[in-house]
C-alpha cells in the first residue's frame, strides 16, 4: 500500500494546511511507505494497537507473515521518516540493516524465516529499548501544535512590535510607550482580564527598574513611559506559552498541561516527578492549578537567578539562555 501526494492531499486537505508539504516531509525516501509508517506511529493511539498497522503496510505478499527483507524495509522507512520529521539525523543504512537482522533472530523464535504479528508484537512492546525509542518520536505529537501556536504567536507580536516601536537613546534597541503595549495586550489577548494586563505591564516596568540597578554607570536609555523590547518578550514570553500550554482555554493550568507548559519553556519532556514537584512548588492557593501571575512570577525569578527560563531576544527569534 502507498499513496502519491495527489491522493494524501484527497485524504487530508480537509484536516490538514498545507498538506503536500505534510506528505514531502513524511516521505523520506519518496516512495510513500516512509509517510503511512510516520503517521501510524505518530496517531493517538496505543502501541499494542499500531503494531498491527504497520505490519499490515509492510506485508506485501499478504501472506501474514514478513520476511527478514520485509522487517529491514520497515525498520529503514519508519526510523528514517521519524528522523526527518523531527530533525534528527537518520541513521546509516548499514547500522540499520545490522539492526533488523539480529532483531529478526530475537523474534524468529521458531528459526522458520518468517515471523508473525504476534511474534512482532511481543517484541516491540516488551522489549524496552525499542519502546524508549519509540516514544522519543510519538511524543512529540504532543507537544508539536502548543510549539506551533507559542512560536506564532511571538512572531506576530514581535512584528506588532517593531512596527510602533521608537529606538531607545542609544538608537540599539527598541521601546514602546506603556499605553501601547497596553493596546497590543489587549488585541493580542483579548481574553486577558485588566487585573491580569496590570500585572504584565507592571511586572515590565520592574524588569527594567532591576535592569537598572545592575548598571553601575549611566543613565538607562529607556524614555518616560515606555518599555524596553527585552523587558516587553522577557515578561510575555512566559505569559504566551501559559497561553499555548491552555488547552481548555481556563485561564488555569492542570497538571496535565503544566507538562506541556514545562516542555515548552525548558526544551525538553518533563518527567512526571518534575511535573509533580512543580504543581506543589508553584500552586501558592492549593487547588490543584497554576494561573498565569503565578507561572510569570516564578518564569521571571527562574531567569533571574540561573540564566536558563527560555526567552524571546531581541533578535526574535526563541531561545534557551
Amino acid at each position: 500500500m502507498t499513496v502519491n501526494p495527489e491522493e494524501f492531499d484527497d485524504i487530508f486537505s480537509l484536516i490538514c494546511q498545507d498538506s503536500l508539504e505534510h506528505f514531502a516531509l513524511f516521505d523520506s525516501w519518496e516512495v510513500g511507505k516512509a509517510m503511512f509508517a510516520v503517521i501510524i506511529v505518530y496517531c493517538n493511539a496505543t502501541m499494542e494497537e499500531k503494531v498491527p498497522f504497520l505490519f499490515d503496510l509492510f506485508d506485501f505478499d499478504h501472506s501474514k507473515m514478513i520476511s527478514q527483507d520485509e522487517l529491514v524495509l520497515l525498520m529503514l522507512c519508519t526510523t528514517r521518516g521519524l528522523c526527518k520529521v523531527v530533525g534528527k539525523p537518520r541513521p546509516a543504512t548499514d547500522s540499520l540493516e545490522v539492526l533488523a537482522t539480529d532483531a529478526f533472530s530475537r523474534i524468529d523464535r521458531d528459526q522458520n524465516g518468517r515471523i508473525s504479528l504476534d511474534e512482532l508484537s511481543e517484541w516491540i512492546v516488551h522489549e524496552r529499548t525499542v519502546m524508549t525509542y519509540l516514544a522519543k518520536f510519538a511524543n512529540t505529537r504532543v507537544i508539536y501544535e502548543n510549539q506551533v501556536q507559542y512560536d506564532l504567536m511571538l512572531k506576530e507580536l514581535s512584528t506588532a512590535f517593531l512596527n510602533f516601536a521608537e529606538p531607545e537613546k542609544d538608537k540599539l534597541k527598541f521601546q514602546c510607550f506603556e499605553e501601547i503595549c497596553e493596546e497590543m495586550i489587549q488585541r493580542y489577548f483579548p481574553a486577558a482580564g485588566k487585573h491580569e494586563i496590570n500585572f504584565l505591564l507592571q511586572t515590565m516596568k520592574e524588569t527594567m527598574k532591576n535592569t537598572r540597578s545592575l548598571v553601575k554607570y549611566g543613565e538607562s536609555n529607556v524614555s518616560d513611559n515606555a518599555i524596553s523590547m527585552d523587558a516587553f518578550f522577557l515578561v510575555l514570553s512566559p505569559f504566551i506559552a501559559f497561553l499555548a500550554a491552555d488547552d481548555d482555554g481556563e485561564d488555569s493550568i492542570n497538571i496535565k498541561e503544566l507538562k506541556i507548559l514545562l516542555w515548552l519553556m525548558f526544551g525538553s519532556e518533563p518527567s512526571s516527578k518534575m511535573v509533580e514537584n512543580f504543581i506543589n512548588a508553584l500552586d501558592s492557593n492549593h487547588d490543584g492549578a497554576l494561573n498565569a501571575m503565578e507561572w510569570v512570577s516564578y518564569a521571571l525569578e527562574t531567569n533571574k537567578q540561573t540564566g536558563s527560563q527560555r526567552h524571546f531576544d531581541s533578535t526574535r527569534t526563541s531561545t534557551v539562555v
